[in-house]
């Protein structure tokens, strides 16, 4: 005998039901930040992320480059897979395949769209800056694949709508005390120009708060952790998930099954946003 919904999950996802029967758009997931949103050293095997029917179901458009070498550059959609690595580690994963079986399950989504656009070892502090002056010029990569990606999906007589933003990034500006002290401002302008340039003021942003990275100076990457907290405790329709928790390998970097953990966390603080017109809660 199946579980029954409680009274508590059928209130949660009927807000959500009755948006996507109104909508008739592909829902698209933009997913973006440094290392552990590509997934880096964490070695996908045949168990994970293994195989479902609903995977066939999600477009995934994949960039992700290290040092100026590019790992994996799509420039089409595929259906959901492992991503390769040009010989720099084994095959990985990033959170992608989780949090789209999750939207299926959970949140409702017959079929979904994710575009990740990745750089390991990117920081806000100069890769990412929507005007560049070097670095890996990171924002400019995004507006490409979007751009190509949006493209695409018109070919294939599609009407895409970005329904949220996921971002893990936030390691590389705990590198010095200048990117740090910068990050507060640097992040709250970066999650403005994510919305302004490819989704709308109200759209779901939630963002991973980065593991306490060896690597780096412990108050420095406090410092980095506590902003992400409060930027998305103080930001409208802006949640964070916990990391901490989960199995790491390599100092900072992520298991696959760590990955597929951090992908179920997105998808539950996602549809907690969506439920909700109020501010909503963080993650603890």
């Amino acid at each position: 005998m199946k579980p029954t919904l409680t009274l508590l999950t059928a209130l949660l996802l009927a807000p959500l039901a009755a948006l996507h029967a109104a909508d008739t758009s592909l829902p698209v997931f933009l997913l973006v930040g440094q290392s552990n949103m590509t997934g880096a050293d964490s070695e996908s095997s045949a168990t994970i992320p293994g195989s479902e029917p609903g995977d066939k179901h999600v477009l995934f458009w994949n960039r992700a480059a290290w040092s100026g070498v590019e790992w994996e550059n799509d420039a089409e959609f595929h259906p959901l897979r492992v991503q390769k690595t040009g010989g720099y580690c084994a095959d990985i994963i990033g959170p992608e395949f989780a949090f789209a079986r999750e939207m299926q399950r959970k949140g409702g989504l017959a079929r979904l769209a994710i575009v990740k656009v990745s750089f390991p070892g990117s920081d806000l502090a100069v890769d990412w800056r929507k005007e560049p002056s070097m670095g890996k010029r990171a924002y400019a990569a995004l507006q490409e694949e979007m751009a190509q990606a949006m493209q695409a999906l018109a070919a294939r007589r599609e009407t895409p709508a970005v329904n949220a933003i996921l971002v893990h990034q936030g390691i590389s500006d705990a590198a010095t005390e200048a990117k740090a002290t910068a990050y507060e401002t640097n992040l709250r302008q970066f999650l403005a120009h994510l919305r302004a340039d490819f989704a709308k003021p109200e759209t779901p942003i939630v963002l991973a708060r980065e593991n306490a990275s060896p690597r780096m100076k412990p108050g420095l990457m406090e410092q980095v952790r506590a902003t992400i907290v409060r930027v998305a405790e103080n930001t409208p329709r802006t949640a964070w998930i916990n990391v901490d928790d989960l199995d790491r390998v390599k100092g900072h970097h992520f298991t696959a099954a760590a990955q597929m953990e951090i992908g179920k966390r997105y998808a539950t603080a996602l549809i907690g946003l969506l439920a909700t017109t109020n501010r909503p809660a963080s993650s603890p």
